[in-house]
């Protein structure tokens, strides 16, 4: 077939937008897409000339007792401490109870986010 560069195919529908012609009334006609000139389409499959692909190994399972842990610990450590700790700074779990009771639900699910991750690391 007849191959066309850029510049070639760009003045083509210029000059058919110049003339009023349709769009694309010059440009030839194909069958299907084409590989880009010096290339034949099967060239598009051949992938001997790539370097061999070696896969990285597995990272090593990191601790479980790491900075999202941490901070689970640290938010169930002061969420326990607000709600258990009486005004006179004293931690009681009669007191702990009745105000996780009337402690709003927002609050209860992040206690609870927090409870998982600190336990789940044992498990």
């Amino acid at each position: 077939g007849k191959s066309f560069d850029m510049e070639k195919i760009y003045k083509l529908g210029f000059e058919d937008a110049k003339d009023g012609n349709d769009f694309g009334a010059s440009l030839p006609k194909t069958t299907g897409p084409s590989a880009p000139r010096g290339t034949s389409a099967a060239a598009d499959t051949n992938f001997d000339d790539l370097p061999p692909f070696h896969p990285s190994p597995p990272a090593a399972k990191e601790s479980q007792f790491g900075f999202t842990w941490a901070m689970s610990a640290f938010g169930l450590f002061r969420g326990v401490k607000e709600l258990g700790v009486t005004p006179d700074g004293r931690f009681d779990p009669q007191f702990l109870v009745a105000n996780v009771k009337g402690a709003p639900p927002l609050k209860l699910a992040l206690l609870g986010f927090c409870l998982y991750r600190v336990v789940s690391a044992f498990m």
